[in-house]
């Protein structure tokens, strides 16, 4: 799908963000002769809208997600060239749209970075929280047997697959690997574990035994 287009400032040219399935972006740049342009952000991570800069032969975005401990990086990307150049490298903020005008005056927005967990009984209406704080807890997943829960987390710093046990409240770190890991499944019998991990330079699929 295409979202966020911005007409570039001599008005020949449309950019839009044209999103890869659940993750994954590219830059699309339409011109007004019907040319077709596509710009590798060079990321399997999402990335924001993008910004015209100057004249029109460059546009500016950010690269990164709210719901990982990536940090995220502002580029410039020319048209003429499909060169991308790191603006700033440690970006603070992750954002889905942002604009320029003048001589690099930003506006842009920022998603917060905090996700809990939350158990709900159907019948009865009891709650409980599972997790509370300021990570990112996420993508909760129940163990065949409902008496353990795996889910994302970036509570030590990193982007990691956790576990809790629903009985004691213990919660203990599944996978842990300086690549993002996430997607947490159970393997049927409920004694392994299958997600996915950046850990190769690209998205893949591990499984391994909880031992």
């Amino acid at each position: 799908s295409l979202s966020m287009p911005r007409w570039s400032p001599d008005g020949k040219h449309i950019a839009t963000i044209h999103t890869i399935g659940a993750f994954g972006s590219e830059v699309v740049v339409i011109g007004r002769d019907g040319k077709v342009s596509v710009l590798d952000p060079q990321t399997e991570l999402a990335i924001s809208g993008p910004a015209w800069l100057g004249s029109g032969n460059e546009i500016v975005y950010v690269r990164g997600d709210y719901a990982t401990s990536s940090k995220a990086d502002l580029v410039r990307h020319s048209l003429p060239s499909n060169e991308l150049t790191p603006l700033h490298t440690s970006w603070p903020y992750h954002s889905r749209c942002l604009d320029i005008v003048g001589n690099g005056r930003v506006v842009f927005d920022t998603s917060s970075r905090r996700s809990n967990l939350r158990d709900i009984q159907l019948q009865g209406g009891t709650e409980r929280w599972l997790t509370r704080g300021t990570s990112m807890d996420r993508q909760p997943v129940f163990s065949p047997d409902g008496e353990r829960l795996a889910f994302t987390s970036d509570r030590s710093g990193n982007t990691d697959i956790w576990q809790i046990d629903l009985h004691t409240r213990e919660i203990a770190k599944l996978i842990d690997d300086p690549g993002d890991d996430m997607d947490p499944a159970y393997t049927p019998d409920g004694k392994g574990i299958i997600w996915t991990s950046n850990r190769s330079g690209h998205l893949e699929i591990y499984m391994a035994d909880q031992g």
